[in-house]
Order: structure tokens, then C-alpha cells, then sequence
């Protein structure tokens, strides 16, 4: 996986090195728009460093073909796993669904 210069919800976003599917941190209940607002960015431009903030916020990395795509849309999610972690090296949890179909 690479990462891209993009992040959601404070966390960064990863490509698979063949392109096609992402991997990103999806926070529940809230708008893919709302994911980019620079009080999430933990080193933004003119925001105070607030790293606790992001272990506040409950979600879950997914990987999916479209950066972002929620559990219930119509756009397959080939796995994802709810955790806090904010890079995908912390994730402990082992509450997941992975997609065996594809």
C-alpha cells in the first residue's frame, strides 16, 4: 500500500499499489465532507495539535474501490475493521467483516 497526500477524519489514506482499492478511516454517522475539515489534521495550518481528539471519534477502516465509501452504500467494502487506531499499524480490535465473494 501507498499513501496518498490525503487524509479523512485526521488519518491518512492508503492505495493499493495496483490502484483500484483504498484503504481509509471511516468516522460513523458523519459526511465523507465532513471527514476533510482541517480541525480534524492533527499538524493542519493554524490549528492547535489536539491528538486525543482523534481517539474520540469511533469509526473504522475499511477498504473499498471509492476513498470513503460508507458501510450501507451501494459501493462494496471488501473488509473493514472498527477501531481507533489513527494509522492502520495500530489497529487492535478484531471486530471485522472481510468480503469472501470477490
Amino acid at each position: 500500500m501507498l499513501r496518498i497526500p490525503m487524509t479523512l477524519f485526521g488519518r491518512p489514506v492508503y492505495e493499493f499499489e495496483g490502484g483500484g482499492q483504498y484503504l481509509y478511516f471511516r468516522r460513523k454517522e458523519m459526511k465523507l465532507a465532513d471527514g476533510q475539515d482541517a480541525r480534524l489534521e492533527e499538524f493542519g495550518a493554524g490549528v492547535e495539535p489536539n491528538p486525543a481528539a482523534l481517539y474520540e471519534m469511533e469509526g473504522y477502516w475499511a477498504v473499498s474501490s471509492e476513498i470513503g465509501a460508507e458501510l450501507d452504500s451501494d459501493v462494496e467494502i471488501h473488509g473493514y475493521v472498527e477501531d481507533l487506531g489513527i494509522t492502520p499499524d495500530q489497529i487492535a480490535r478484531t471486530r471485522s467483516r472481510v468480503d469472501r465473494s470477490s
